[in-house]
Parts: structure tokens; sequence; C-alpha cells
């Protein structure tokens, strides 16, 4: 166990959307989508973009992953 007290879901999804912006792992308009954000496009670009970006968000996961386990490699 960690020891972390008092956080809540909404820290570990802060936390996910911020390191992937700093590990530039995905674009922003991405991340929002991994994060179940469907504003990420403006009313007119959802009528028109029906693309669902699942390679994409798949890409960025992959990334991610590769970056955490980087670091827990480095920390032990």
């Amino acid at each position: 166990m960690s020891g972390v007290t008092g956080w809540t879901l909404h820290d570990v999804r802060r936390t996910f959307s911020s390191k992937c912006a700093e590990w530039q792992v995905a674009s922003p308009d991405i991340i929002e989508r991994l994060l179940g954000h469907t504003t990420a496009l403006s009313p007119i670009a959802r009528i028109y973009n029906r693309w669902h970006y699942l390679p994409e968000m798949r890409a960025a996961l992959e990334r991610y992953e590769e970056k955490l386990a980087h670091l827990l490699k480095s920390t032990r």
C-alpha cells in the first residue's frame, strides 16, 4: 500500500490527463476522449467528423503504459 490518503477518483483522472500531456503521449483532443469527454469537438465538427479515434486512443494508452513501466522499472 502506498500510504496515500485523502485522494478521490477525480485526482486519478487529473493526474492521468496531466501526465499524458507532460509525457506527450497524445494530443489534447485524444486525452479528452480517453477521459470520456465528448465535447472535444464543436457541435458542427461532431456532425461531420464521425471517426471514433480508437486507434489513436489505443496508441496513446500504449505510450502511457510504456512511460509508466519505465518509471516503475527505474524505481526498483
